[in-house]
């Protein structure tokens, strides 16, 4: 319709019209633009909304789930402390000590049972992976994200380290105690431990044992450090993603 009125006013060299004809025609072309641009500015913008609700749940997880683990190592370093209590104190004063039987299997447990970290989010590695990340709005959210895979790869390896650290006394540890493992319904792991029995003497004879739980209370010191700074920068970017999602 509009091509036809152009041809008529071209034979009629009516320019004016022809010159508004055209101006009509532009103006169509860029509302047309405008509109494919908004709605593809829409539709990215729900499609990273999505990949940001997904980040939240993935880390509200991780959060949770290191949440156990400071658990776990703050454990560990009460257990080390107990047994260096028992093998440190004086002839004196250890026949008028009342070991713990439970704290006791309690803190051997944990010597030897190094958390592995969670992996990085399965959202982050989606959107790295389709190109995505570079979407993300605001740039200290991006920034963060960068920065949390940055951590994760290093406590990985700093975890891989201390797992092999505590395999290497676990031999020192274990020749003092006869532990039974026993199923347990009411553990993540479905395993459970009984003390079936010890020998406080050769503990507090044994000069690798001293060495080898003030080993294992450090690692647990550094990998509870680890976790700790991991849930701040996690309630960061779960801060950072509350705010994105609510804009």
């Amino acid at each position: 319709m509009l091509l036809r009125s152009i041809s008529k006013h071209v034979k009629e060299q009516n320019w004016f019209a022809v010159g508004l004809d055209f101006i009509i025609v532009i103006a169509g072309i860029l509302i047309a633009f405008q509109i494919t641009n908004w709605n593809e500015t829409r539709q990215e913008r729900a499609k990273q909304d999505v990949y940001l609700e997904r980040l939240h749940n993935d880390f509200s997880g991780i959060r949770a789930r290191l949440g156990t683990h400071l658990d776990h190592y703050q454990d560990a370093i009460e257990g080390s402390d107990y047994v260096l209590s028992l093998i440190s104190a004086d002839n004196a004063d250890i026949t008028a000590i009342n070991v713990d039987d439970d704290r006791l299997l309690k803190s051997v447990v944990a010597f030897n049972s190094a958390r592995i970290p969670p992996g990085a989010p399965a959202t982050y590695n989606e959107m790295v992976s389709e190109g995505q990340l570079s979407g993300v709005r605001p740039i200290q959210l991006r920034d963060k994200l960068a920065e949390y895979d940055q951590l994760l790869g290093i406590v990985q390896e700093v975890s891989r380290i201390v797992v092999n650290r505590s395999i290497l006394q676990e031999p020192i540890i274990y020749r003092h105690f006869k532990i039974l493992s026993i199923m347990e319904a009411g553990d993540l792991s479905g395993i459970g431990f009984e003390l079936i029995s010890y020998d406080l003497e050769s503990m507090r004879s044994d000069k690798e044992l001293a060495v080898a739980v003030l080993s294992l209370r450090q690692d647990a010191m550094n990998s509870l450090g680890q976790r700790r700074f991991q849930m701040e920068l996690i309630d960061q970017i779960i801060e950072m993603l509350d705010t994105e999602l609510a804009a």
